[in-house]
């Protein structure tokens, strides 16, 4: 992705990359494929892994910043501080931001990679429709694989215990809400 990044810079200098302004809204984002490579199988930290991640998500952020016009990180602050006013959390530090659509803002000129954790099928529809629209059709759509592949995060956890008294409805309300999850 650093590489990625680092061309699509020299192709478009001054140009929003990918609406993520800060050091910690990079490591968040790209930390969510490489998490699962940061522990050894004896369960200790790897540092080696974790100081190659620190490297190339600095590149990321780096591409992302060079000559990037100032009012681009103000309205990225500001919206940060509007979100934060509303939910009473940073937007970095919530799920929207791993699963926000910026299909719209890609096609739209406004950023020049399209990039998310699918939370529907809904929007896997939206991605795949990209190549259809005009100027678009030679668009690419892969996994972001980071130090690991194919990362699953599970949104909602779901159990039925064995002594419950209302199995039924338990099995019923597993059925209508338990499907629900993350793909990244």
């Amino acid at each position: 992705m650093a590489d990625i990044m680092e061309e699509l810079r020299r192709d478009n200098p001054g140009k929003d990359l990918l609406n993520i302004c800060s050091e910690k809204g990079i490591m968040r984002y790209f930390a969510m494929t490489c998490v699962p490579a940061w522990t050894t199988e004896g369960g200790e930290l790897d540092r080696d892994a974790v100081a190659q991640f620190l490297r190339q998500t600095k590149r990321i952020y780096d591409a992302q910043m060079d000559g990037l016009p100032e009012s681009v990180v103000e309205e990225y602050n500001r919206r940060g501080e509007i979100f934060l006013s509303y939910q009473g959390v940073a937007k970095e530090d919530s799920e929207i931001f791993r699963t926000d659509d910026n299909v719209i803002m890609y096609v739209g000129g406004l950023r020049q990679l399209a990039y998310f954790a699918l939370p529907s099928t809904g929007l896997y529809d939206t991605m795949v429709s990209v190549k259809q629209a005009e100027g678009f059709e030679t668009s690419v759509w892969t996994v972001m694989n980071g130090q690991s592949s194919d990362v699953f995060w599970a949104k909602t956890l779901l159990g039925i215990t064995a002594t419950t008294q209302n199995h039924e409805s338990a099995e019923t309300f597993k059925a209508n809400r338990g499907g629900r999850h993350t793909i990244y």
